[in-house]
């Protein structure tokens, strides 16, 4: 189920945040993401790096993430993997952004 999420976009750096203002308890990195979990072991935050780079494989140019003005993120949480999708509206378009391969969960000790 998609949750209504804020997004900041970091245009000097390309760096992508799209979150669900959850409190965050841990972080997974892995490639160009680092993967925000609640202290219930639920995904609440995605930050991409190179995001610019990133999203032209779907299409989008840097100036859709600049204009970009609401999210909403949508995880599918298994044991192991969890997959991932990001809808992004700017200027009257929306757009399904999704982090390549299952994320790997957050290993609690």
């Amino acid at each position: 189920m998609a949750k209504e999420a804020k997004i900041d976009y970091d245009k000097e750096n390309d760096i992508l945040y799209v979150h669900t203002g959850q409190n965050v308890s841990d972080s997974v990195d892995f490639d160009n993401f680092v993967i925000d979990y609640s202290r219930e072991g639920m995904i609440v935050g995605v930050e991409i790096m190179r995001a610019s780079e990133f999203i032209e494989k779907f299409g989008l140019s840097k100036e859709f993430l600049i204009k970009a003005e609401k999210a909403s993120l949508s995880v599918i949480q298994g044991r192991e993997y969890a997959l991932i999708k990001i809808t992004v509206f700017a200027v009257g378009k929306m757009k399904e952004i999704t982090v390549p391969s299952p994320v790997p969960q957050m290993v609690k000790v």
